[in-house]
């Protein structure tokens, strides 16, 4: 297992658990004020957050009738799930355990909550072994936590407190994950050390909720209690990284961090004195990381440029079909420079994401175009002079259509709708977070510009077949160009849609190696682009002749040069005549 350390000047730790009755409160208070509350501050340390289809946070028993849930998710699957317990494995001869409200109705759906369980009066948690979410019809389990590991912490359990949510004269409590008593220092090898006293932490409890944190508003009738919780990242791909620069646990204890943004709840840190110093440790995503993405993105890049300036400086060609492509190659140098900018956290990351999102939405609509030229130059003979003006309702498109989708995007709610999944980690945790960005704004006008791609392609592929004409000189000269063409753009088509499938794929599933390899393909674009579109043999050729043009035409000048330099110098013979007179 794999640790750092990251060090920082300013050690904040704001702390934020939603109580029994669905209130926010907050709170600056010392740790030490409250360690000496034994009582209060006991709870099994052993037990495990509930897996499967319900996620949580690790399970406290806080004496023998109560118990606490941080972090609950699930999304009912039956209507008749509950909470159960009993003895041995779960079984239908549990019994079922009230809701936090102390109501035997079906379970409702729970995202991110903190909620206490009050065993009914038949039950104590010294005598059940688990606690789980139960279907009654189809007498299973649909995520369970087995209580005890350890099974002398069982006669541990204190009698009923008479309170567990709220102190006896009346204080909320609060209960935040710590990684060591609170009079211990944790360790490099995550061991913990005792010290002769309680150590002086800071925590801060801010009114919240949701969407609004209020860091001005602070209340004190609070009492913050610790509960010991070993931080383990048994996830695939997750390391421990410590830190002491922490913005502060706002929501529901979802811990925020200021310099490297992100959201970790129970089960993902615990807080620590590493030292001398207050720090927080959580489990970030760095599994799989491969760091060639960005240099990648820069590669396609510079590829993107060698590609235009080829089409620019070097063939020179006019036509309205190359100038889209060059429109559609400008473009992506846009998309992929500002991509490659957004992998690393700066100011200019709302500026970067809006010129990203423009020029992308802009080449999917030149790349459009390209495809719906192409019917123009299967369709029309060569011997038919160019309708140039046509280009020009494309450039009109390429640029309107990106800015209404931005507009519509920004207008509502002033969220630039900027896909997270096109913004990697594989560079580490600071990178630009476009946060509740609605993904179908970008989804929706990219799927129909690719729908209308494919038409015109195969609309294409119909037309090139039905006038193979082989008596038609023209046609049999050009045929093969057309058909090379139809095949690159539809290289192109599959490369392009890559982008699609990373927001779907994203959308439903966690980083896999099939992610991997759609970031690769997607990260090397410009790459396969300038293969198509430069190294082809048609491009090669006119590459050749221009250079052989170019080469022939200095030849023909130096050769004209040098009889004009022939012609201008006297005759020898011309000027001895001319001295004898």
């Amino acid at each position: 297992m794999f640790q750092r350390s990251v060090n920082f000047y300013i050690v904040i730790l704001c702390l934020y658990i939603t109580n029994i009755d669905g209130q926010e409160n907050n709170t600056n208070i010392s740790l030490s004020e409250i360690s000496r509350n034994k009582d209060a501050r006991h709870n099994v340390y052993e037990t495990d957050g509930f897996t499967d289809s319900v996620k949580s946070g690790p399970l406290l028993v806080i004496d023998k009738k109560n118990i606490f849930i941080p972090n609950l998710n699930y999304d009912p699957e039956d209507q008749d799930t509950y909470f159960w317990a009993g003895a041995g494995e779960p079984s239908p001869s549990g019994v079922l355990v009230p809701d936090e409200n102390n109501s035997n109705s079906p379970l409702k759906s729970y995202q991110g909550r903190n909620i206490y369980l009050q065993l009914p009066e038949n039950l104590s948690a010294d005598k059940i072994d688990y606690i789980s979410v139960w279907s009654i019809e189809r007498k299973i389990s649909l995520g369970h936590v087995m209580l005890y590991k350890n099974p002398t912490v069982r006669r541990k359990i204190p009698d009923a407190l008479g309170y567990h949510n709220r102190t006896e004269d009346g204080k909320t409590i609060y209960r935040a994950p710590f990684c060591c008593e609170v009079n211990e220092i944790y360790n490099e090898g995550g061991t913990c050390t005792k010290v002769p006293a309680d150590l002086p932490f800071n925590l801060s409890v801010f009114e919240s909720n949701e969407t609004f944190v209020d860091y001005e508003s602070v209340l004190e009738n609070v009492e913050i209690v610790p509960y010991k919780y070993t931080l383990e990242c048994t996830e695939p791909g997750y390391i421990p990284l410590s830190l002491n620069d922490t913005y502060g646990l706002v929501y529901n204890s979802t811990l925020y961090l200021l310099n490297e943004p992100g959201t970790f709840s129970h089960g993902s840190f615990c807080i620590a004195y590493d030292g001398e110093q207050q720090v927080v440790h959580v489990c970030v995503w760095y599994g799989l990381k491969p760091m060639w993405y960005k240099p990648f993105l820069i590669i396609s890049t510079i590829c993107f440029i060698i590609t235009t300036l080829v089409y620019i400086f070097v063939i020179k060609e006019k036509n309205v079909h190359r100038r889209c492509f060059m429109g559609y190659s400008v473009s992506m140098i846009i998309a992929f420079f500002t991509l490659a900018c957004l992998q690393e956290k700066s100011p200019a990351c709302d500026s970067l994401g809006a010129f990203f999102m423009l020029s992308l939405l802009s080449s999917y609509v030149w790349f459009a175009c390209l495809c719906v030229d192409l019917i123009f130059l299967v369709k029309t003979p060569k011997s038919v002079p160019e309708d140039t003006s046509r280009f020009y309702v494309y450039l009109s498109i390429s640029l309107a259509i990106p800015l209404l989708i931005l507009g519509a995007s920004i207008i509502p709610d002033g969220t630039l709708d900027v896909p997270q999944s096109f913004v990697k980690d594989y560079s580490g945790p600071n990178y630009c977070r476009f946060k509740g960005a609605n993904n179908e704004t970008f989804l929706i006008p990219i799927s129909l510009l690719m729908l209308l791609s494919a038409i015109a392609l195969g609309y294409t592929c119909y037309t090139i077949n039905k006038n193979d004409d082989p008596a038609d000189f023209s046609w049999i000269q050009n045929k093969s160009q057309f058909k090379f063409q139809l095949r690159s753009y539809f290289l192109v088509w599959v490369t392009t849609f890559i982008w699609l499938i990373e927001i779907a794929a994203n959308m439903l599933v966690e980083t896999t190696t099939a992610l991997l390899a759609i970031h690769l393909i997607e990260a090397l674009q410009g790459v396969y682009v300038i293969t198509i579109f430069v190294l082809n043999k048609y491009i090669r050729k006119e590459i050749y002749n221009v250079i052989c043009m170019k080469k022939l035409k200095i030849e023909q000048q130096q050769k004209f040069q040098d009889l004009l330099e022939t012609l201008d110098k006297p005759n020898v013979a011309d000027e001895e005549n001319d001295t004898r007179f």
